[in-house]
């Protein structure tokens, strides 16, 4: 096993947990607003019948950052995501085109996402 010990490292280890944090609170959350919990599956459920709440999108973008976050080939921390309606937009910045399209698939791939919008995400090839 590798040990982290670069700042970058501690850094995307530590934001990492939150999102996780967020990620198992996001169903507990869910119900004291009195909204039934989302689960991955209901989540997708909302989308097939054409329609997502608010609980369904954070779920969503908790588990895209969290996605973007655990992949080495994407900078998580500089990307913010939002969702809305199960379609989620990317924004901030990358390196390479080639990041941009590893973060759109990572996105992707994520269950309930419907389309993923990467137009706001600018290439700063100096980071």
């Amino acid at each position: 096993m590798k040990i982290l010990h670069t700042s970058a490292a501690m850094t995307r280890l530590a934001a990492a947990a939150l999102a996780a944090c967020v990620m198992l609170a996001g169903p507990a959350v869910a119900q004291q607003a009195g909204q039934p919990e989302q689960t991955p599956r209901n989540a997708g459920d909302a989308r097939n019948e054409g329609s997502t709440t608010t609980a369904g999108d954070a779920w969503i973008t908790a588990k895209v950052k969290a996605a973007l976050l655990a992949d080495t080939d994407v900078r998580g921390l500089a990307l913010d995501v939002d969702t809305k309606d199960g379609v989620v937009t990317l924004r901030g910045t990358a390196v390479t085109q080639a990041e941009i399209d590893a973060a759109k698939k990572i996105a992707k791939n994520i269950e309930g996402v419907r389309d993923v919008d990467a137009r706001s995400v600018a290439i700063d090839a100096k980071r």
